[in-house]
């Protein structure tokens, strides 16, 4: 009897936690803010391509924009620049740019830069920025851009060709900004 009394006060008590988690409202973790134009360069490189341009900006986020460069007697490069329109970005905040580097950087680069003012019709202007390339525990590599200069609302990914033969070759999924959780 004392075995049932004791098992029914903790499922009750765990009733209770549940039941409150549910209630209980605050900002969670986790909402991400994506970028949602794109601009690319216009006109494309000799030597350079992009396909599904607009797929890096698109609500399904395993589709991609790729970006190749290949070099032509010198080393050319192709860029895309994702949008967050309406939304500007504090300076030292970062966006995380998800890539897939599919072919090789040999001699190549990928580097990414933050811009201010930009839209549809504009890049904008750059600031003075820095970037870092990382793996997630997952496998998933980003981009991350910061600001050190001033608030921003786009990202800019600029893929180089290696300088003597090859191509380089990089997908675009999405760019994002995660805000801070203000419980």
């Amino acid at each position: 009897m004392y075995l049932t009394v004791r098992i029914l006060s903790v499922f009750r008590a765990l009733a209770l936690c549940f039941l409150l988690l549910l209630v209980v409202r605050q900002e969670g973790y986790g909402q991400r803010v994506y970028a949602n134009l794109e601009r690319h360069s216009s006109p494309v490189p000799s030597g350079t391509s992009i396909t599904n341009e607009s797929a890096s900006v698109s609500s399904d986020l395993a589709d991609y924009t790729r970006l190749s460069a290949s070099p032509i007697l010198t080393s050319t490069s192709i860029w895309q620049q994702l949008i967050f329109s309406g939304r500007t970005f504090s300076a030292n905040s970062t966006v995380y740019i998800r890539v897939n580097i599919v072919g090789s950087l040999l001699g190549g680069s990928i580097k990414g830069e933050a811009y201010s003012g930009s839209n549809s019709n504009s890049n904008g202007t750059l600031m003075q920025s820095q970037a870092t390339m990382f793996t997630s525990v997952d496998g998933t590599s980003y981009l991350a851009v910061t600001s050190t200069s001033g608030s921003f609302n786009a990202v800019r990914v600029t893929l180089s060709s290696p300088a003597l033969a090859g191509t380089s070759t990089a997908d675009i999924f999405y760019a994002f900004y995660e805000p801070v959780n203000k419980a």
